[in-house]
C-alpha cells in the first residue's frame, strides 16, 4: 500500500470522528497478520522454524 493509498482510507474515516481507541484500532489493522491477527509489535527478524510456522499467513504492508 503506498502513502496515498493510505491517505485515502484514512480520508474515508474522518467522517466518523473516531475516539483515540477506535482510531487505535483502525490503524492496527495495518500492522498485523491478517491470518493469525499477530501484532507487528511483536515482530522479529524470523528464524528459519518461524518461516516454516508462518507459510501461508499474509501480512498487510507497513508504513515505514
Amino acid at each position: 500500500m503506498t502513502e496515498d493509498e493510505k491517505a485515502d482510507l484514512d480520508g474515508v474515516v474522518v467522517r466518523y470522528q473516531l475516539t483515540a481507541s477506535e482510531r487505535a484500532t483502525y490503524e492496527a489493522e495495518f500492522r498485523q497478520c491478517l491470518r493469525c491477527e499477530s501484532s507487528i509489535d511483536v515482530f522479529k527478524q524470523a528464524s528459519e522454524a518461524d518461516i516454516a510456522r508462518a507459510l501461508g499467513h499474509i501480512v498487510t504492508p507497513v508504513l515505514i
